[in-house]
């Protein structure tokens, strides 16, 4: 398997910092992730009870895996084990990161509905919750 991005690529003749490739990686997750959320919202409309989080918390955890595999690319590199044994470490480590964002999510929706009128009628209180879950994962991973 080739080496990371990170390991290959040079600017002006030096290396971009990993944690910039890292940003890039989870990036392009973020987007894709915005678009299954969206989808998923779509699927759950029918409950009544918390339904942007939890299309957030099953988009979140489908997307897991893509990470895996953008970071392989471009930070880590070659997988140590096999391809499912790496996702499965993957998942445990993201673990605790999804627990908190179903919290975190539920909670920022909550403060977002309270906020003034003058900034929900610009942004809905659920869009400003699911960027506001957004930058707090990406800070947390």
């Amino acid at each position: 398997m080739a080496p990371a991005l990170a390991d290959q690529i040079y600017v002006c003749g030096r290396k971009l910092p990993r944690y910039a490739w890292f940003m890039l990686s989870g990036a392009i997750c973020d987007v894709f992730q915005f678009f299954l959320n969206g989808i998923v919202a779509t699927m759950v409309a029918g409950l009544e009870y918390e339904r942007d989080t939890v299309a957030w918390t099953i988009s979140y955890t489908l997307c897991i895996a893509l990470r895996q595999e953008t970071h392989r690319i471009f930070v880590f590199g070659a997988y140590e084990g096999t391809y499912w044994e790496n996702l499965s470490r993957v998942y445990m480590t993201y673990a605790t990161t999804i627990c908190a964002s179903i919290v975190l999510r539920s909670m920022l929706a909550h403060v977002a509905e309270g906020l003034p009128s003058a900034i929900t009628e610009l942004v809905e209180a659920r869009t400003i919750a699911y960027f506001g879950t957004v930058l707090c994962t990406g800070c947390f991973s």
